[in-house]
């Protein structure tokens, strides 16, 4: 990678980086914003739910202690209105318990000014009630009640009190609704502006992103044009080369021929150099098989059975001469291919075959073709010498011999041309061998449609 594309990615990844932050700062402020409104929502709303219940327990203690002063004026029986001064007791007793509670949560605004005059109303009415049961207690109902009755202003201050203090308890818990509301709209507005941020951050990214990678495809294809230009003139020099080596090899092959008959005794020399001679032929024709490729149409198709059909012949020959069996199975169909080099190609992998097969063991030589749900598989299979997973992986280059079958006659280019012819239509081509065992070379071709 260059220094400009490393500087590049390193841009992408921290401003990828950069929204992300931004993205998490954004959750966290909204969270921590959010938990504070509602901690600060929750204790309003209990202080003034709390509140208001305290308020109509103190309306209430104040209700009852004046009907039961009332009931003590009408009562003429001494011990009835000792019961009911002890109930007028305990509701002074808990008048005292929600006013010492009620006293701490007094915090809104005007509510401690209503509290104090709630505390002092109350606290007028003790001495006239005092009045009005000492009274009662002698059966001078009519001054126990002109007492009682001049505190009906009194007590009425005292109902206004109360509703004055449940009027701003609510009126607070109102006012909490509205600021938590506004809080959420600016929590909201927030999270869109960041949103709105991180969205444009991530289409600028995206806008650098996409224009790099133009620019890395459109080098992309540069290169392979080039490439393939390149090759198509290494084929187009390889194809030149051998064609030319045939005319100072076919001299050669004459020269040869008339030093064996004139020279009888040279038979030996002779054998050795037709055997150089049969092999640069054979590496000649190779070649030229391999400059071919490069040309060859790319939309050309092939019958499986027909292309296999013509090398079927000659196949059988060979298998039988070293008296080894064929099978052939293949499914009928039609594949991108150049029949006459898929021929050549299933020819190679079956003379492969023959001539790497095992001393130990009879040649078993099989060729399957089956349709399948992505092409065409076409397998040649043999149970021949094999080869290791290391000598596996490099079989398809030029020129490679396996250790294993460097002793036998080859070029080194069969598997070679194989590879070429299947790349050439779009296919793909596998091996696979065990030392000892055989080895199976899988040709996935793509359907003709």
């Amino acid at each position: 990678m260059s220094r400009t594309q490393r500087s590049s990615h390193t841009a992408l990844i921290v401003a990828f980086a950069v929204v992300i932050a931004i993205w998490i700062v954004a959750q966290v402020v909204a969270r921590m914003r959010a938990e504070r409104v509602d901690a600060a929502v929750s204790d309003i709303v209990d202080n003034a739910l709390a509140s208001i219940r305290l308020v109509e327990r103190l309306g209430i203690d104040v209700m009852r202690e004046r009907v039961l002063v009332d009931s003590h004026i009408f009562q003429p029986d001494e011990a009835t209105m000792g019961r009911i001064e002890n109930e007028i007791g305990a509701t002074r007793r808990d008048y005292e318990l929600a006013s010492l509670a009620y006293a701490k949560l007094a915090t809104f605004p005007r509510e401690r000014e209503a509290w104090d005059r709630l505390q002092g109303d109350v606290a007028a009415t003790r001495a006239p009630i005092a009045e009005a049961l000492a009274a009662s207690r002698k059966n001078d109902d009519a001054v126990a009640a002109a007492r009682v009755q001049a505190l009906e202003p009194r007590f009425a201050a005292i109902d206004a009190d109360v509703e004055d203090l449940v009027r701003i308890n609510g009126d607070e818990a109102k006012r909490v609704q509205g600021e938590v509301a506004r809080a959420q709209s600016r929590g909201t507005l927030f999270e869109v502006l960041i949103g709105l941020a991180a969205v444009a951050m991530t289409l600028a990214i995206a806008f650098r992103a996409t224009r790099d990678v133009a620019e890395k495809q459109r080098r992309l294809d540069e290169h392979a044009a080039a490439l393939a230009d390149l090759n198509g003139e290494l084929d187009a020099f390889s194809g030149r080369v051998a064609h030319d080596l045939r005319g100072p090899l076919g001299t050669a092959r004459l020269a040869v021929a008339a030093l064996a008959k004139a020279s009888p005794e040279h038979e030996g020399l002779a054998d050795i150099l037709r055997r150089s001679i049969a092999r640069m032929d054979a590496l000649i024709g190779d070649l030229l098989t391999l400059s071919r490729l490069g040309s060859t149409p790319s939309e050309a198709r092939a019958d499986v059975r027909g292309a296999i059909g013509a090398v079927e012949p000659e196949l059988v020959r060979r298998v039988e001469d070293v008296d080894g069996s064929l099978r052939i199975d293949v499914q009928a169909a039609q594949v991108r291919c150049d029949a006459g080099l898929l021929g050549e190609a299933v020819w190679n992998l079956g003379e492969n075959a023959v001539k790497y097969r095992r001393e130990s063991a009879k040649l078993d030589l099989a060729i399957v073709g089956r349709t399948t749900r992505d092409g065409y598989e076409l397998s040649i299979s043999d149970n021949g010498v094999g080869m290791s997973e290391e000598d596996a992986a490099h079989v398809f280059e030029p020129f490679f011999r396996a250790r294993t079958t460097r002793a036998k006659p080859g070029t080194g280019l069969g598997l070679a041309i194989v590879k070429r012819v299947v790349d050439a239509s779009g296919g793909r081509v596998s091996v696979r061998s065990t030392p000892g065992a055989g080895t199976t070379v899988v040709l996935a071709l793509r359907l003709a449609t």
